[in-house]
């Protein structure tokens, strides 16, 4: 179930429905618990924050995660307010994970969502992961981001700051200032459908590689290959020429993960990922 706590934000990206009610529209505690004992006698217990800010109602969405902790909440956050404090009622409560909004790098998620929005992003991400919570992104793309949101640099930012999942939602011109030029068309929708299935389809990040790189060495990805050439040529096109050439050393001569990732430039669990992609496409 997805519900709205509050109409509230603390910001006022373009595009936002929310700027149009300011903070006239809330649930209350009693309303909120309502429909989760409800949702709960109907099967329920997957339920999703909106909004507005849902962090704005942060003591209730905390106490609601306390008062039902069978089920799972869930809230898509400018991540503005995660805060110390609200990290250590996080690991209380343990069943709440929030999904940051990111729409991209820096210039791109700042022009809709105002200056400093990108670094507040970025340090919720931070403090979360330093915490070892789970966490998530919200990505909205637009047709000047949809490229962005769908390339592996983006990914790689994505995974390095320990995000474990990303929604996608495509961009509606309602609300505050609303710029119709950003939706996307018809053709870059149906590009980004099939950019991310096909990284998808490449890469093969599945939920349990965080169990399987718990290693410093990968086994040898192409021993079972029934085409070993033809597997390479495919890796060759798919992973560049420059870090084609860092795993091939890494296969044949054992270098490890750490020593990848200082040349590359990528964090040890990111290359991690790489190396785990790598052994998986085949």
């Amino acid at each position: 179930i997805l519900m709205d706590p509050t109409s509230a934000c603390n910001m006022h990206c373009t595009g936002c429905w929310a700027a149009e009610y300011g903070n006239r529209l809330n649930l209350s505690f009693d309303e909120l618990d309502s429909i989760v004992t409800q949702g709960k006698q109907l099967g329920t217990y997957m339920y999703i924050f909106t909004g507005g800010e849902p962090l704005v109602r942060k003591k209730d969405i905390v106490a609601l995660c306390e008062k039902h902790a069978d089920c799972e909440f869930l809230s898509f956050t400018n991540g503005t307010l995660i805060d110390e404090e609200f990290c250590r009622e996080m690991l209380r409560v343990k069943n709440f994970v929030p999904a940051i909004s990111l729409e991209g790098f820096e210039q791109a998620n700042d022009g809709r969502r105002g200056d400093g929005a990108f670094g507040s992003a970025m340090e919720a991400m931070r403090l979360l992961r330093s915490h070892g919570l789970p966490f998530g992104i919200s990505t909205c793309y637009t047709s000047a981001n949809y490229a962005d949101v769908s390339s592996e640099e983006y990914f790689d930012q994505i995974i390095d700051a320990g995000a474990l999942f990303v929604w996608f939602f495509h961009y509606m011109p309602v609300g505050n200032d609303a710029a119709p030029e950003l939706m996307p068309n018809p053709e870059q929708r149906e590009e980004i459908y099939h950019r991310i299935r096909a990284w998808y389809r490449q890469q093969r990040v599945l939920e349990r590689c965080a169990n399987e790189l718990r290693v410093e060495r990968v086994a040898d990805p192409v021993a079972e290959a029934l085409n070993a050439a033809e597997t390479e040529a495919f890796l060759r096109d798919a992973l560049g020429a420059s870090r084609y050439a860092l795993l091939r050393a890494h296969r044949y001569e054992g270098v490890c993960v750490r020593e990848l990732a200082k040349q590359t430039g990528k964090s040890v669990r990111a290359m991690e990922v790489s190396l785990w992609r790598w052994r998986k496409t085949c």
